[in-house]
């Protein structure tokens, strides 16, 4: 990122860095060793979850102790520093923290700088931001006050736009809010940063469209943002416990368990009456009770939905998206299983006939973006050593692919 360098340092044991200093201001977490720091006539001890705040020319040596240290270092330009000081004093001081908060957001910023994708970009920016708030000593904690609607209409806006590429500072100007401020708020209503929801929400759209039998792997991965299949698979096993290809098969037939749903960012809202709410109910503790992995914690389910029931808590509610997310929140809270969620469709959802086979139109739209993308091969070359490597995108059936797969040829040696 512009102005910002990131680097996961390994420091050999025993070793000792004379007195120095940086240009540039610069925050490091301590993953793994110790050391002894020196800056003026202080002295501090650095060990695991430790962040520390060096602002620039701060002149500081380490002793490091008898085994190696993993060090994340942030190094922030001026105009970090400038967009802090929009929101709290100049970093001019140095600040430690062991363990706490601050340091549980610089462990965050590191998994976002492991995993490295187009939602980093945006979590890595509020997150540097938050921890830069904290290390001048002011609170970039939101407010006490009730959700507040310009944060709705930012969620409703991430939710409509989540396929585009984004900065936090420009979501925080169409909020009207400083970016520092809508990090932390976003954060305390949602429980988790915005680079992090721009990827759940991108993944639940995945998921939907996982679930019907005429889209491959390769059109999901590029219709919701991906770069291509595989950034979608990797970002499914790091995030979603398992392979894209495992929620659900591409032949049209289902398993017993699997309720096919439909969910996207263009999903419209729709306007529900008492009948179908209960009929929602209903269907939805059936399902649970009869498939639910723990048959205990269903029953849990079932009882503290129908106490809300009887409190009237869903009388109010006639939008399908409004009463989908309370009735997930609702059970999450009992069942405190991150992958239980109700979604809706505003279409009316067909039953398909088991190992149903395509038609020739799907077929040929099929083969036809194969085509468009030359079957998931992208690059394919002999590296040093006679090394053979394949560039390959996605998967596609070999009566589409076969053609191309058999024309790859390598000039071996």
């Amino acid at each position: 990122m512009a102005q910002l360098t990131l680097a996961d340092v390994v420091y050999p044991a025993g070793a000792r860095l004379p007195s120095h200093s940086h240009e540039r201001a610069y925050f490091c977490l301590i993953r793994r060793g110790s050391y002894t720091e020196t800056y003026g006539r202080r002295t501090r001890d650095c060990r695991p979850m430790t962040l520390v705040f060096h602002p620039p020319g701060e002149p500081h040596a380490q002793t490091f102790s008898g085994c190696p240290v993993a060090s994340f270092n942030v190094e922030i330009g001026s105009e970090w520093l400038q967009r802090a000081a929009e929101w709290s004093s100049h970093l001019d001081q140095p600040a430690e923290f062991h363990g706490g908060e601050v340091a549980a957001l610089g462990q965050k910023l590191f998994h976002e700088f492991a995993c490295n994708d187009k939602d980093s970009t945006v979590s890595i920016e509020g997150l540097t931001l938050e921890i830069l708030a904290a290390c001048t000593g002011s609170n970039a904690k939101a407010c006490d006050a009730p959700h507040p609607r310009w944060l709705a209409d930012a969620r409703e806006m991430l939710d409509a736009r989540f396929r585009e590429p984004m900065t936090l500072r420009s979501i925080a100007r169409e909020a009207g809010v400083h970016s520092v401020y809508f990090a932390a708020a976003f954060r305390r209503f949602y429980h988790r940063s915005v680079g992090e929801y721009l990827r759940w929400r991108r993944l639940e759209y995945v998921r939907g469209k996982l679930l019907d039998p005429e889209l491959s792997l390769a059109e999901i991965a590029l219709d919701a943002g991906f770069a291509d299949q595989s950034h979608l698979t990797r970002n499914f096993k790091r995030f979603r416990e398992g392979r894209p290809a495992n929620i659900a098969p591409f032949s049209g037939s289902r398993p017993n368990n699997c309720v096919r749903l439909r969910y996207g960012h263009d999903e419209p809202d729709m306007t529900i009456a008492a009948k179908m709410r209960a009929e929602v109910i209903d269907g939805a503790l059936k399902a649970l009770n009869d498939n639910y992995v723990f048959p205990d914690v269903a029953k849990k389910m079932e009882q503290a939905i129908r106490e809300r029931e009887k409190r009237k808590e869903y009388d109010s509610i006639t939008s399908a998206r409004k009463f989908a997310e309370t009735l997930a929140d609702n059970l999450r809270m009992v069942s405190h299983d991150g992958h239980l969620r109700v979604m809706y469709s505003a279409e009316v959802i067909p039953q398909e006939r088991p190992n149903r086979e395509p038609s020739p139109e799907e077929m040929e739209r099929r083969r036809a973006f194969g085509a468009r993308v030359n079957f998931g091969f992208e690059k394919v070359e002999r590296m040093a050593g006679n090394i053979g490597y394949l560039d390959l995108h996605g998967f596609m059936a070999p009566a589409f692919a076969g053609d191309t797969a058999a024309a790859i040829q390598l000039p071996w040696r």
